[in-house]
């Protein structure tokens, strides 16, 4: 999948923005305006995911204050604050001996 040929059919099944730039190239529509905005933010500020053993539990809690947030139109500072206590809560489950 992460060869230069499964990721471009990847991209073709789903529509994705590619992971490697070569694959990108190939799909004129992410190299124009409006696609070419999500490529763009991809390529210059996307960062890989950190290297912890509480990134799961980071990884949920971030997913549900989005939808909380961004679909269920909930209260950012409230959702906000629910994210951070299931992270604190799942890190400190980790640290325990």
């Amino acid at each position: 999948m992460t060869s230069y040929e499964g990721m471009k059919t990847y991209v073709t099944i789903t529509g994705d923005i590619p992971a490697r730039y070569s694959v990108a190239k190939d799909f004129p529509e992410l190299n124009e305006y409006p696609k070419n905005i999500f490529l763009q933010q991809a390529q210059k500020f996307s960062r890989n995911r950190p290297v912890i053993p509480a990134y799961p539990v980071v990884s949920d809690a971030i997913k549900t204050l989005f939808e909380d947030v961004g679909i269920g139109r909930k209260n950012v500072e409230a959702s906000a604050r629910e994210a951070v206590e299931k992270i604190n809560i799942g890190i400190n489950e980790i640290q325990k001996p």
